[in-house]
Protein backbone atom coordinates (compact mmCIF):
# COMPACT_ATOMS: atom_id res chain seq x y z
CA UNK A 1 0.00 0.00 0.00
CA UNK A 2 1.37 3.41 -0.91
CA UNK A 3 2.13 6.14 1.59
CA UNK A 4 -0.47 8.42 -0.01
CA UNK A 5 -3.21 5.77 0.31
CA UNK A 6 -2.36 5.14 3.98
CA UNK A 7 -2.41 8.89 4.57
CA UNK A 8 -5.83 9.20 2.87
CA UNK A 9 -7.24 6.34 4.96
CA UNK A 10 -5.99 7.95 8.15
CA UNK A 11 -7.47 11.28 7.15
CA UNK A 12 -10.77 9.55 6.36
CA UNK A 13 -10.89 7.85 9.77
CA UNK A 14 -9.99 11.11 11.46
CA UNK A 15 -12.74 12.95 9.62
CA UNK A 16 -15.29 10.26 10.51
CA UNK A 17 -14.22 10.39 14.16
CA UNK A 18 -14.66 14.18 14.20
CA UNK A 19 -18.14 13.91 12.67
CA UNK A 20 -19.20 11.30 15.23
CA UNK A 21 -17.80 13.41 18.08
CA UNK A 22 -19.64 16.50 16.86
CA UNK A 23 -22.89 14.51 16.57
CA UNK A 24 -22.52 13.18 20.12
CA UNK A 25 -21.82 16.67 21.48
CA UNK A 26 -24.90 18.05 19.69
CA UNK A 27 -27.12 15.29 21.11
CA UNK A 28 -25.82 15.92 24.64
CA UNK A 29 -26.41 19.67 24.25
CA UNK A 30 -29.99 19.04 23.08
CA UNK A 31 -30.65 16.76 26.07
CA UNK A 32 -29.23 19.35 28.45
CA UNK A 33 -31.31 22.15 26.91
CA UNK A 34 -34.44 20.00 27.15
CA UNK A 35 -33.72 19.29 30.81
CA UNK A 36 -33.16 22.95 31.57
CA UNK A 37 -36.35 23.89 29.76
CA UNK A 38 -38.40 21.34 31.65
CA UNK A 39 -36.95 22.33 35.02
CA UNK A 40 -37.73 25.95 34.20
CA UNK A 41 -41.40 25.06 34.03
CA UNK A 42 -41.25 24.70 37.80
CA UNK A 43 -43.23 21.50 38.27
CA UNK A 44 -43.16 17.75 37.91
CA UNK A 45 -46.11 15.56 37.04
CA UNK A 46 -47.72 13.28 39.58
CA UNK A 47 -50.83 11.28 38.79
CA UNK A 48 -51.78 10.53 42.40
CA UNK A 49 -50.28 10.08 45.86
CA UNK A 50 -47.54 7.52 45.31
CA UNK A 51 -48.26 3.87 46.10
CA UNK A 52 -44.72 3.76 47.56
CA UNK A 53 -44.45 7.22 49.10
CA UNK A 54 -41.06 6.52 50.70
CA UNK A 55 -39.65 7.04 47.19
CA UNK A 56 -40.64 10.71 47.56
CA UNK A 57 -38.76 11.41 50.79
CA UNK A 58 -36.76 14.11 48.99
CA UNK A 59 -39.92 16.26 48.96
CA UNK A 60 -39.57 16.87 52.70
CA UNK A 61 -38.12 20.36 53.19
CA UNK A 62 -35.43 20.60 55.92
CA UNK A 63 -36.17 22.84 58.91
CA UNK A 64 -33.48 25.33 57.86
CA UNK A 65 -35.07 25.97 54.45
CA UNK A 66 -38.16 27.95 53.45
CA UNK A 67 -41.03 26.13 51.82
CA UNK A 68 -42.03 27.51 48.42
CA UNK A 69 -45.56 28.85 48.70
CA UNK A 70 -48.27 28.38 46.04
CA UNK A 71 -49.31 30.89 43.40
CA UNK A 72 -52.60 31.05 41.49
CA UNK A 73 -54.34 28.99 40.28
CA UNK A 74 -53.23 26.81 43.24
CA UNK A 75 -55.01 27.54 46.55
CA UNK A 76 -53.55 30.29 48.69
CA UNK A 77 -52.36 29.60 52.22
CA UNK A 78 -53.16 33.05 53.58
CA UNK A 79 -54.87 31.49 56.62
CA UNK A 80 -54.21 28.22 58.47
CA UNK A 81 -56.69 25.42 57.79
CA UNK A 82 -57.57 22.37 59.85
CA UNK A 83 -59.60 19.22 59.19
CA UNK A 84 -60.84 16.29 61.24
CA UNK A 85 -62.44 13.73 58.94
CA UNK A 86 -63.18 9.98 58.83
CA UNK A 87 -60.66 7.52 57.40
CA UNK A 88 -61.82 4.63 55.23
CA UNK A 89 -60.21 1.36 54.09
CA UNK A 90 -62.20 -0.83 51.68
CA UNK A 91 -65.46 0.83 52.76
CA UNK A 92 -64.70 0.18 56.43
CA UNK A 93 -64.40 2.89 59.10
CA UNK A 94 -60.80 3.30 60.23
CA UNK A 95 -60.90 6.14 62.71
CA UNK A 96 -60.25 9.84 62.16
CA UNK A 97 -57.44 11.99 60.85
CA UNK A 98 -56.73 15.54 62.00
CA UNK A 99 -54.51 17.55 59.69
CA UNK A 100 -53.34 21.18 59.81
CA UNK A 101 -52.07 23.35 56.96
CA UNK A 102 -50.08 26.41 58.05
CA UNK A 103 -49.39 29.63 56.16
CA UNK A 104 -45.70 28.68 56.07
CA UNK A 105 -46.49 25.63 53.93
CA UNK A 106 -46.00 23.23 56.82
CA UNK A 107 -48.41 20.31 57.22
CA UNK A 108 -48.88 18.18 60.35
CA UNK A 109 -51.44 15.86 61.82
CA UNK A 110 -52.49 12.79 63.76
CA UNK A 111 -54.46 9.62 63.08
CA UNK A 112 -56.28 7.48 65.65
CA UNK A 113 -58.12 4.28 64.85
CA UNK A 114 -59.82 1.52 66.84
CA UNK A 115 -61.74 -1.41 65.40
CA UNK A 116 -62.36 -5.12 65.91
CA UNK A 117 -62.18 -8.00 63.48
CA UNK A 118 -63.30 -11.43 64.63
CA UNK A 119 -61.65 -11.91 68.05
CA UNK A 120 -58.94 -9.26 67.68
CA UNK A 121 -59.05 -5.60 68.70
CA UNK A 122 -56.84 -3.19 66.75
CA UNK A 123 -55.59 0.22 67.88
CA UNK A 124 -53.58 2.60 65.67
CA UNK A 125 -51.93 5.86 66.64
CA UNK A 126 -49.85 8.00 64.28
CA UNK A 127 -48.27 11.44 64.09
CA UNK A 128 -46.77 12.98 60.97
CA UNK A 129 -45.48 16.25 59.56
CA UNK A 130 -44.22 17.57 56.25
CA UNK A 131 -45.00 20.29 53.74
CA UNK A 132 -46.74 21.31 50.58
CA UNK A 133 -44.87 20.83 47.30
CA UNK A 134 -45.74 23.26 44.49
CA UNK A 135 -43.54 21.42 41.97
CA UNK A 136 -46.10 18.63 41.54
CA UNK A 137 -48.92 19.00 39.06
CA UNK A 138 -51.95 16.75 39.20
CA UNK A 139 -52.59 14.72 36.06
CA UNK A 140 -55.15 12.07 35.14
CA UNK A 141 -56.97 10.78 32.05
CA UNK A 142 -58.68 14.16 31.67
CA UNK A 143 -55.31 15.95 31.58
CA UNK A 144 -53.47 18.26 33.93
CA UNK A 145 -55.04 20.32 36.70
CA UNK A 146 -52.76 23.17 37.72
CA UNK A 147 -55.12 24.30 40.49
CA UNK A 148 -54.45 21.36 42.84
CA UNK A 149 -51.77 21.67 45.52
CA UNK A 150 -49.78 18.58 46.53
CA UNK A 151 -48.62 17.85 50.08
CA UNK A 152 -46.33 15.20 51.52
CA UNK A 153 -45.81 14.16 55.15
CA UNK A 154 -43.94 11.45 57.03
CA UNK A 155 -44.08 10.17 60.60
CA UNK A 156 -44.41 7.18 62.89
CA UNK A 157 -47.30 4.90 63.74
CA UNK A 158 -47.95 2.19 66.29
CA UNK A 159 -50.33 -0.76 66.13
CA UNK A 160 -51.55 -2.63 69.18
CA UNK A 161 -53.52 -5.86 68.77
CA UNK A 162 -55.35 -7.71 71.50
CA UNK A 163 -56.70 -11.24 71.10
CA UNK A 164 -59.73 -11.59 73.33
CA UNK A 165 -59.63 -15.40 73.26
CA UNK A 166 -55.97 -15.90 74.13
CA UNK A 167 -55.67 -12.56 75.99
CA UNK A 168 -52.42 -11.96 74.11
CA UNK A 169 -51.29 -8.49 73.13
CA UNK A 170 -48.78 -7.50 70.43
CA UNK A 171 -47.19 -4.21 69.50
CA UNK A 172 -45.85 -3.03 66.11
CA UNK A 173 -44.20 0.21 65.02
CA UNK A 174 -43.49 1.59 61.57
CA UNK A 175 -43.56 4.55 59.18
CA UNK A 176 -46.67 6.47 58.20
CA UNK A 177 -47.05 8.73 55.17
CA UNK A 178 -49.96 11.07 54.52
CA UNK A 179 -50.13 12.50 51.01
CA UNK A 180 -52.77 14.19 48.90
CA UNK A 181 -54.12 17.19 47.01
CA UNK A 182 -55.78 20.43 48.08
CA UNK A 183 -58.32 22.11 45.78
CA UNK A 184 -58.82 25.88 45.42
CA UNK A 185 -61.77 25.76 47.88
CA UNK A 186 -59.39 24.13 50.41
CA UNK A 187 -61.11 20.77 50.28
CA UNK A 188 -58.53 17.99 50.46
CA UNK A 189 -58.39 14.36 49.40
CA UNK A 190 -55.62 12.23 50.79
CA UNK A 191 -54.20 8.85 51.61
CA UNK A 192 -52.52 7.35 54.66
CA UNK A 193 -49.88 4.72 53.91
CA UNK A 194 -48.29 2.57 56.63
CA UNK A 195 -45.29 0.26 56.32
CA UNK A 196 -42.81 -1.42 58.64
CA UNK A 197 -39.97 -2.30 56.26
CA UNK A 198 -41.00 -0.77 52.88
CA UNK A 199 -41.55 -4.27 51.43
CA UNK A 200 -45.33 -3.94 51.95
CA UNK A 201 -47.83 -1.19 52.66
CA UNK A 202 -51.48 -0.61 53.55
CA UNK A 203 -53.47 2.39 52.32
CA UNK A 204 -56.32 4.30 53.95
CA UNK A 205 -58.37 6.98 52.18
CA UNK A 206 -59.85 10.21 53.49
CA UNK A 207 -61.49 13.32 52.09
CA UNK A 208 -62.45 16.65 53.60
CA UNK A 209 -65.01 19.32 52.84
CA UNK A 210 -63.84 22.92 52.16
CA UNK A 211 -61.38 23.85 54.89
CA UNK A 212 -62.14 25.90 57.95
CA UNK A 213 -59.87 28.47 59.52
CA UNK A 214 -58.09 27.41 62.69
CA UNK A 215 -59.24 29.47 65.68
Amino acid sequence: MSVNKVSKNRNGFAGLFILISVAIIMVLMMIQMKTLFQSGRGYRKSTAPASRPWLQDELLVPDDRLIQLPRPPKPALDKPFSFTVPVIRKDNDRGEITIDFLTTGEVAGTWQCRYSHENIDYTYNATFKGNIDVSNTYSDKQGEDLSKLYFFTKGDYSQTTYNRESEEESFTEGLVYTTGWMDPDHSVSGKITITTDRSWSADYQWQSQPGRTVN
